[in-house]
């Protein structure tokens, strides 16, 4: 009801200044306005506020709240008013009215323009504590008005490009509980130096930061661009010694909602220190594909699906569909999305995806356009003890998932995979190349797109070494790391699900899509850079022990065989590969029969399904 609410206050503000547009334009261009002159304001108000009124409205002025108001909200206005003019004109002309003033309507234009652009600007101003306090300081000077500083953060900013603006302008927007007063701007650009954005002045750069932080009285200093490693860790360094806050803005945000909020903001992390190149997506189609669709997740209370969930919600699907199997993470979810404050209806189903009766239900109920397929078992040591919840679970599953998608007619299914799948030595690598096989052969018969997307490790994910590395740093250590050689592929979590978004608009059914993971980054130059990041000594305050390869682990992962034919896409970080063709109905049978003898006899299901994919795909073991 308060959207509602709201919107009604919007659009009767609005009205009431197109009527004193309107009005003032009779007064200027007649001066004298005679009862005959009012009486024709009053016999044509009705029909000109109204068509742009509705001008308005067709332009999404009335959509957007005013304390955001931005120079593309004011050229709309123009534009909106431009067309409502020019119909109210024709309008009149076409009608029993044609004695008027031509001239009357470009007064009547001007005035609304002014008048919905001051008015709007001076909501934002109001909401604005330092944008208030920015024109107050202007208008009175500094000796009249003086900042209050008392509940603010003494904020620099580095970053005097175009993140660097939205971030300013954001907080300059923000209302009075933003907990930053932003003093100055750093950046290391020769061409920036002496600049200032929104008022707020170009201070220096990152080589001056500890003696700024100093003289200014800097609480916080806040990366809103994406400055390299070897910058960001020079930020750091500075602000740890003074013991001073270092935030960042995820490199991940997109800039077509050109806003970037307080909360968006976390700590510098392991993720900045191994800065990869961000990620730039297709947004107007992605949300295109998104919005209006109902979308049904599982695993969404995962590393993967969590952000799944985040993201798709950006994009107002019409319904969200969130499976898994743990009740404490899925609450956890539920918390975080209704912290964001999405107006979609969000659906938390605690169920297991080999439930094949109650996620039948779950389709039949909400019958989805698209399936994110992100449940799966993936701790590797952990499934080499569980053969049979490995199988069931990750074959068992997924063919459940996948044949539902194509008896419900959903649109495009999108099977998750991983680098382990790739000349595996473990179960749940071999589960997941079952899976990949599934998906390529559902293709072929369904009119469902079917996808798989296959990349490595995510930094931060649960059972990663990031978060057992953090536990042991805090622990005192050691940090146990296998082998002096092991090697990993990594990404972040959120750009590895902005890449799965992406990989559904290139992708054809049946193709696997891998995403460019970069280098691989050896695990104790990982365990080295976390010591240093908490302030550490590698090797001197922090020990790394070697503790050996665990049961089904490789020193280095592979993204692609050999054999498998790759093509290029119109994306760099993205290429696929073509569907090798099979009989579904065939492997369907061997699923029953591998999920029946895992159930008594899991270590033979295992040999039975790593000799099947061997035979029949061109897959052999890793070593």
């Amino acid at each position: 009801m308060a959207i509602n609410r709201n919107k009604i206050i919007v659009v009767a503000v609005d009205m009431l200044l197109l009527v004193l547009s309107y009005y003032l334009a009779f007064v200027f261009r007649f001066e004298n306005l005679t009862p005959a002159l009012f009486e024709s304001f009053v016999f044509t108000v009705w029909l000109v506020v109204p068509v742009k009124l509705a001008m308005f409205s067709i332009g999404g002025l009335h959509k957007g709240p005013w304390r955001f108001t931005g120079i593309l909200d004011l050229v709309n206005v123009v534009r909106a008013t431009a067309a409502g003019s020019v119909v109210a004109v024709a309008l009149l002309m076409f009608t029993h009215r044609t004695d008027f003033s031509r001239i009357l309507f470009v007064l009547d234009a001007v005035n609304t323009v002014i008048l919905v652009s001051l008015f709007r600007i001076g909501i934002r101003i109001i909401y604005s504590g330092q944008l208030r306090q920015g024109v107050l300081r202007k208008l009175l000077g500094n000796g009249w008005w003086e900042e209050d500083d008392v509940n603010g953060k003494r904020t620099l900013v580095y970053g005097a490009d175009e993140r660097g603006e939205i971030l300013l302008r954001s907080l300059l927007s923000a209302q009075e509980s933003t907990p930053y007063r932003v003093v100055g701007i750093v950046d290391d650009e020769p061409d920036r130096q002496g600049t200032a954005i929104h008022g707020i002045r170009h201070l220096g750069t990152s080589h001056q930061l500890d003696t700024l932080i100093d003289d200014f009285a800097v609480t916080e200093v806040i990366i809103a661009n994406d400055p390299g490693k070897e910058t960001v860790q020079r930020v750091f360094n500075a602000c740890k010694e003074r013991k001073v806050p270092c935030r960042v803005v995820p490199p991940y945000l997109d800039l077509v909602h050109q806003r970037i909020s307080a909360g968006q903001l976390r700590k510098i992390d392991i993720d900045d220190l191994l800065r990869r190149d961000t990620v730039k997506i297709d947004y107007s189609r992605v949300e295109e594909m998104l919005r209006g669709k109902r979308v049904l997740v599982t695993g969404a209370a995962g590393s993967i699906g969590r952000q799944l969930c985040l993201q798709i919600l950006e994009s107002q699907p019409a319904e969200l569909i969130c499976i898994d199997t743990g009740e404490n993470p899925l609450h956890y979810l539920q918390m975080d999305i209704q912290k964001g404050g999405f107006m979609t209806p969000v659906f938390y189903c605690c169920v297991s995806v080999t439930d094949r009766r109650r996620v039948s239900s779950l389709f039949e109920k909400h019958k989805p356009h698209l399936v994110f397929h992100a449940a799966a078992h993936k701790h590797v040591p952990m499934m080499e003890m569980n053969v049979d919840s490995a199988i069931i679970n990750n074959v068992g599953g997924t063919r459940n998932i996948a044949d539902l998608a194509d008896e419900y007619g959903v649109q495009t299914f999108v099977f998750i995979s991983t680098d382990k799948a790739v000349r595996s030595t473990n179960v749940m690598g071999w589960t997941k190349r079952m899976g990949e096989v599934y998906v390529q052969c559902r293709a072929a018969t369904s009119r469902t797109k079917y996808l798989s997307v296959r990349f490595g490790n995510v930094l931060g994910s649960n059972g990663s070494v990031v978060p057992m590395f953090k536990a042991q740093i805090e622990a005192g250590g050691p940090l146990t790391v296998t082998h002096p050689e092991t090697t990993r592929y990594f990404m972040t979590i959120p750009e590895a699900v902005l890449l799965i978004l992406q990989s559904i608009l290139l992708g054809e059914s049946g193709n696997t899509m891998i995403l460019d993971m970069g280098q691989p980054v050896k695990i104790v130059d990982l365990a080295e850079e976390m010591i240093r990041l908490a302030g550490y000594a590698p090797g001197k305050e922090i020990e790394i022990k070697f503790t050996g390869l665990r049961p089904g682990e490789k020193l280095h992962e592979e993204l692609m065989y050999s054999d498998e034919e790759r093509q290029t896409t119109s994306h760099q970080k993205i290429t696929l590969i073509r569907p090798r063709v099979c009989d579904v109905k065939d492997l369907g049978r061997f699923i029953d029969g591998l999920l029946r003898l895992a159930e008594s006899d899991p270590l033979a299901a295992y040999e039975m399904m790593k000799q099947r994919l061997s035979s029949t795909t061109g897959v052999k073991a890793g070593v």
